[in-house]
């Protein structure tokens, strides 16, 4: 099974750093929008896959992505 990014996707450093809550809330939005994915940032040492939990449990179907993951500061 393959997988294609269509869409316009949106990238914001506050979906990543920003209140949990508020993020939730922004990535619901944006989905409502047309957005089909969101890209947040990884300068290492916060709950990067946390982050994805709450952004991918507040949409239906939007794609979550990091742009870069630092290995150096994530565990496997």
């Amino acid at each position: 099974m393959t997988y294609a990014l269509t869409g316009t996707g949106i990238w914001d450093v506050a979906l990543r750093y920003g209140d949990r809550a508020e993020a939730k809330e922004a990535a619901a939005e944006l989905e409502e929008l047309g957005f089909s994915a969101v890209w947040i940032p990884d300068a290492g040492g916060e709950d990067l896959f946390g982050a994805f939990d709450a952004l991918l449990g507040a949409s239906q179907g939007l794609t979550v992505a990091s742009g870069i993951l630092n290995l150096w500061m994530q565990d496997p």
